[in-house]
């Protein structure tokens, strides 16, 4: 059982995927931030599967799996949750087909180093868009 200091902690997967010196981000319906394409994976489904998974119902295209690479391991406070801290295993990829929203994505957006960090999530906006940039990926 939670104690009201305790957070718990939901493990994601993401996908940083890149376009022209950009990454994509996307928002769920009702939400005000942004955030990598990717999610919890489901029982037993390996890193490779969730991805794919998850690419193909948020942005209707796939992943070419030779290219998908691990790119690091980020912890934050979630966006939408106050009492929840993010785990996110972060890899990079390239896609097949041109990402669209579909299901619970209201909007997407491609984002680049000069564009406004406000409507990122925490885990994002703290921790994956300084290591992007510091390894100069955009």
């Amino acid at each position: 059982m939670d104690t009201p200091n305790t957070k718990k902690k939901i493990k994601k997967y993401g996908l940083i995927i890149i376009k022209e010196k950009k990454f994509l981000i996307n928002r769920k319906y009702n939400t005000k931030l942004f955030l990598m394409p990717g999610g919890k994976p489901e029982k037993e489904e390996s890193v490779e599967d969730c991805l794919i998974r998850e690419i193909r119902e948020e942005h209707q295209c796939e992943i070419i799996k030779s290219s998908l690479n691990y790119f690091g391991t980020f912890e934050d406070k979630a966006a939408n949750e106050s009492d929840t801290i993010i785990e996110m295993h972060l890899y990079k990829a390239e896609i097949k087909g041109e990402p669209k929203i579909n299901q619970e994505i209201e909007e997407q957006k491609w984002f680049g180093k000069n564009d406004n960090p406000e409507i990122l999530s925490p885990i994002i906006k703290n921790k994956i868009l300084p290591e992007i940039i510091k390894r100069k990926i955009i």
